[in-house]
């Protein structure tokens, strides 16, 4: 072999050039070389005792939001059958920021969560999560998240050294795709799941019936959730005014106006949200004092309590966020509000999947579908002037096609 490289200098070089780019691929970032490292010493901790066992097992690494963890849910249950396993074999990698969901709705899977801001930025934290994705040894890891990052999802798969990885195709531009290269290249499969513009509901159902090699059966877009009892006899409504982005929350003198008029209908309404919009509670309270039917119930009950609060509601009003969809999949009448950096991907819902509880408003506008890249803002205090423009008039309307009128 040395003589032929010898004889022929040309394919020599070449050679050496393709194995240089395996070990210096251009185009990274400063972060990726900052990590280079783990991807090694992974690779190298085998020898102590991976090497020599069976893989087996699952993972399905779902590092995202809230609200992208809920429509991927009602997918899970195709997983199975699409793999020829169980869903006790099946591992999901998640984030903290859902824990406490994971015990009532993946009953049957194995789930564990991390911290993926930390992976993303602390050394030793993910080395610490690398070496132990690669001693569970398992024997398949996949994603199907679109909008995922090289150096969490993408990585994961990577430091696993499952002997399947299958992924979908992700979104890719001029910042990710070197990164996307070298990883993409590593997988044993890849799926293609839809367009930017295809919605999230359609890409899990591409990537599921890819895998399993045929249609899926009838779709129940549906979170599994426990029955609790209401929090007030009275029918009352709830109207979730934050988001984890201020410039997609639809102006909070819209939800007060709102709340004031289910008052007056003879709803009981409460605000709810988390610790970002307790600071915005004694406003909120001042502006409503002389109507005892509007209360706070912001950061007074954990993820699990809200979802019970959400379930119960005669109807939720919402920005598009986590908990938004949330409502929608638990089947109570819900009114999201919505703009146009993802547009068509997350919301509205595609109208055969579309349930008859759920309605999405907003205002369109010629710069739809920027991804949050707004050229109008001039602080990223500023709201999204497509949220911004939705009318008082648009919820309402749609609160009656609800049903929503007098409590």
């Amino acid at each position: 072999m040395v003589a032929f490289y010898l004889l022929f200098p040309y394919k020599m070089c070449m050679a050496l050039s393709k194995i240089f780019q395996v070990v210096f691929p251009t185009g990274m970032r400063k972060r990726w070389w900052l990590f280079r490292p783990i991807g090694w010493l992974t690779a190298a901790s085998t020898i102590l005792g991976p090497l020599w066992t069976k893989k087996k097992g699952t993972l399905i690494v779902r590092i995202d939001g809230l609200g992208d963890m809920a429509i991927f849910r009602p997918f899970l249950d195709f997983y199975p059958d699409a793999l020829q396993t169980t869903p006790q074999n099946i591992t999901i990698l998640g984030c903290h920021s859902w824990k406490t969901l994971a015990p009532h709705l993946f009953k049957e899977y194995k789930v564990v969560t991390l911290d993926e801001h930390k992976f993303e930025k602390r050394f030793f934290y993910r080395l610490k999560w690398a070496l132990w994705l690669r001693w569970q040894n398992f024997e398949t890891a996949l994603t199907d998240i679109y909008f995922r990052k090289t150096l969490t999802a993408e990585s994961m798969i990577h430091y696993t050294g499952a002997k399947v990885r299958i992924v979908s195709r992700p979104h890719l531009d001029e910042r990710n795709s070197r990164e996307f290269d070298y990883y993409l290249s590593k997988s044993t499969k890849i799926i293609e799941t839809g367009k930017d513009r295809c919605h999230e509901i359609e890409r899990h159902k591409a990537f599921i019936e890819t895998l399993g090699g045929k249609p899926l059966s009838k779709i129940n877009l549906a979170l599994p959730w426990r029955d609790t009892a209401s929090i007030n006899d009275k029918p009352y409504v709830a109207l979730n005014f934050g988001s984890n982005e201020a410039g997609r929350n639809w102006m909070l003198q819209n939800y007060i106006a709102l709340a004031k008029a289910l008052s007056d209908q003879g709803y009981q309404v409460y605000f709810v949200g988390g610790p970002r919009e307790k600071e915005l509670e004694d406003k909120i309270l001042s502006q409503c004092q002389n109507y005892p039917a509007i209360s706070s119930l912001i950061a007074q009950t954990d993820l699990p309590g809200l979802m019970d609060i959400l379930k119960n509601a005669a109807a939720v009003i919402t920005n598009e966020t986590g908990p938004g969809h949330f409502a929608i999949l638990l089947g109570t009448p819900t009114v999201m509000i919505y703009g146009g950096g993802h547009a068509e991907t997350f919301m509205p819902y595609p109208s055969k999947y579309n349930p008859a509880t759920a309605r999405f408003v907003n205002h369109f506008m010629d710069c739809y579908y920027c991804y949050w890249r707004c050229p109008y803002r001039k602080k990223d205090e500023d709201p999204f002037p497509c949220i911004e423009k939705v009318s008082l008039d648009q919820v309402i309307t749609a609160l009656k096609e609800l049903g929503i009128r007098k409590a």
